[in-house]
């Protein structure tokens, strides 16, 4: 095709429109029938492209639909993984020879498999799930003697500071990355009994969401990692009286060995 300025190199433009390769202005050329009927045809294509590709789309949805109709026009992304578990907080090598000699001390009272470390941590894991679980659902009374009164009391007190200040706290244990012993120590009782506590160290991934009554959003922590410390508590042993002690009497005191470690959460340290 030919511009008027003697140009044969003429470029089509949208609306069967040509431009000269010079650029000389002459924009509005019409074609020829020939170059009428070849833009028709590439018009039908483009259209029946764009036709293939709306029915797609539309095949793709209807499989959706089929495959999950309750989440059907849900935007809400899926929630992104925890980040990877931090480390165990290190502990000093005296402490840790300190919790090795007093481990091995329970384990003569107590032989396996009456008590084993690595069974009383994946009990100490299981305890700290259903003692969050306890605290999300406000239901305290269901741990029953799993927790000290000390404790209970706190849980509740947490949960009623919340209703004080009107607040939903909805929050979810997500993961549960490992738990280590961090101190071992006993302790007597005014009632002459020995009790062992052992403290021990969760790394944990939680997800809180603070609301209003109205339903406003106050704060959202997704996938944050804590390490707190429990301490676990079991009765070792109870002192007794022979009938032969008094005042007189010189020796060591007679006790009672507990025939199984009851464990109870008596502090929650962090």
């Amino acid at each position: 095709m030919r511009c008027v300025c003697g140009t044969r190199s003429v470029y089509r433009l949208p609306l069967h429109q040509t431009s000269c390769s010079r650029d000389c202005g002459a924009r509005s050329l019409r074609g020829t029938a020939e170059d009428e009927r070849v833009s028709g045809q590439l018009d039908s294509l483009l259209w029946s492209r764009l036709v293939q590709t709306v029915s797609a789309k539309d095949s793709e949805q209807d499989a959706a639909v089929a495959r999950d109709p309750d989440n059907v026009g849900s935007s809400t992304p899926p929630p992104p993984p925890p980040p990877p578990p931090p480390p165990l907080s290190s502990v000093p090598l005296w402490r840790q020879l300190k919790i090795r000699w007093h481990l091995l001390q329970l384990q003569r009272v107590w032989p396996p498999p009456v008590f084993s470390p690595d069974e009383f941590l994946k009990g100490a894991q299981f305890a700290f799930q259903r003692v969050c679980a306890a605290l999300i659902e406000k239901d305290i009374d269901a741990l029953g003697d799993a927790v000290s009164d000390q404790v209970a009391k706190a849980l509740r007190e947490t949960i009623e500071a919340y209703e004080r200040e009107n607040m939903n706290v909805t929050m979810q244990v997500e993961q549960v990355g490992g738990a280590q012993i961090v101190n071992t120590y006993g302790r007597y009782d005014f009632e002459r009994r020995l009790f062992v506590d052992i403290d021990v160290e969760f790394v944990a991934c939680f997800s809180t969401i603070w609301k209003k009554p109205d339903g406003s959003l106050l704060k959202h922590e997704q996938n944050v990692w804590r390490k707190p410390v429990w301490c676990f508590e079991a009765l070792l042993a109870e002192r007794i009286d022979s009938p032969s002690s008094g005042l007189g009497s010189i020796g060591m005191p007679q006790m009672r060995i507990a025939p199984e470690p009851e464990w109870q959460l008596v502090h929650i340290l962090n």
